[in-house]
């Protein structure tokens, strides 16, 4: 196998949650839990409910209520509530391994089905950014709403493989959805790792599992970064 030379990585589900205060809210004003920790677990149901129907976006945000003990029929008051805050760093175990991520020497981009905001979002947070910054070093962001192409699109990855200047052979992308990353990134040559927290994907067998981002780090320290 390849050395792994660059991680790509979902914006969403992997970085981002959405509106944690307005989200958290919201939820406990009907009297569901709305803690960061219970918000992060409620995205990734949202995330099986997306991929079991289709990528639809309603889907996530009924499927994120339901497993919440709430009526998905609230999707429409769910999604004033969150308003134009959008999405925001906030998957903790994941931005606390990413600096370390970075310091084993591979090439991070972020490739992501977004607003065209994600890249000053990221850097807006000290997270991420494009040159100098506060965060960690990404060789370019690839945002769906500023480039034009959706994931599962095999040519958004190819953008972000030429920016890195490697092959699909010495990559790994990091994403949430099993529709837009898993599937594109296989489509783009490229191997993916599923990030499934909770073991919620009920396909074990055609592609690989993580359950937080320390494990990429695990695997480029085996493999060898170049």
């Amino acid at each position: 196998m390849a050395s792994i030379e660059a991680v790509f990585l979902d914006a969403g589900g992997v970085l981002n949650l959405p509106a944690l205060a307005e989200s958290g809210r919201f939820l406990a004003g009907h009297g569901a839990d709305g803690g960061p920790e219970a918000i992060e677990r409620l995205h990734y149901h949202g995330m099986r409910a997306h991929d079991e129907q289709g990528g639809s976006g309603r889907a996530y945000l009924a499927g994120f209520l339901a497993a919440a003990g709430l009526d998905p029929d609230l999707v429409d008051e769910f999604r004033a509530a969150i308003g134009p805050t959008g999405w925001q760093p906030a998957i903790r175990a994941s931005l606390e391994a990413l600096p370390d991520l970075a310091a084993t020497g591979v090439r991070l981009a972020i490739v992501s089905n977004s607003d065209g905001t994600v890249g000053s979002r990221l850097a807006h947070a000290g997270v991420a950014q494009v040159g100098p910054g506060r965060g960690v070093d990404l060789v370019t962001v690839i945002d769906s709403g500023a480039v034009g192409i959706e994931k599962p699109d095999p040519r958004i990855f190819e953008l972000a493989l030429t920016a890195c200047g490697v092959g699909p052979e010495a990559v790994v992308h990091v994403g949430d959805s099993v529709l837009t990353d898993v599937a594109g990134a296989q489509a783009a040559g490229i191997r993916p790792l599923h990030l499934d927290p909770y073991d919620l994907c009920p396909d074990r067998t055609s592609h690989e599992h993580i359950r937080t981002l320390r494990e990429v780090i695990e695997l480029v320290r085996r493999d060898g970064a170049a």
